[in-house]
C-alpha cells in the first residue's frame, strides 16, 4: 500500500508541475496555476477536508510544491529569454 502511495506522489507531483508549466506558457500568468489549485484545495477542504488522512494531506502538499516549482520554472525561462510559446 505504501507503494501505491509513493507512486501516487511522484505522479501528482510531476502532473501539477507539467500543468502549472503549460498554464503559465498558454495564458503568460504565472499566476494562474496557483490560483486554480488554491480553489481546487480549498473546495476540497471545505467538502471533504476532515475526513482525509495523513496520504492525502501530503498528495495536496506535494500537488503545492509542483505547482511552486512550475512558477520557479516558468520564471527562470523567461529570465533567461526562453519564449514560451509566442
Amino acid at each position: 500500500m505504501i507503494s501505491f502511495w509513493l507512486m501516487l506522489a511522484v505522479l501528482d507531483l510531476a502532473a501539477t508541475f507539467s500543468f502549472g508549466l503549460t498554464f503559465h506558457m498558454i495564458f503568460r500568468r504565472i499566476w494562474v496555476a496557483p490560483s486554480l489549485y488554491a480553489l481546487l484545495n480549498a473546495f476540497l477542504w471545505i467538502r471533504i477536508g476532515h475526513f482525509m488522512i495523513v496520504a492525502e494531506w501530503v498528495l495536496l502538499i506535494l500537488g503545492w510544491l509542483g505547482t511552486g516549482l512550475s512558477m520557479w520554472a516558468g520564471g527562470s525561462l523567461k529570465k533567461m529569454g526562453q519564449v514560451l510559446l509566442s
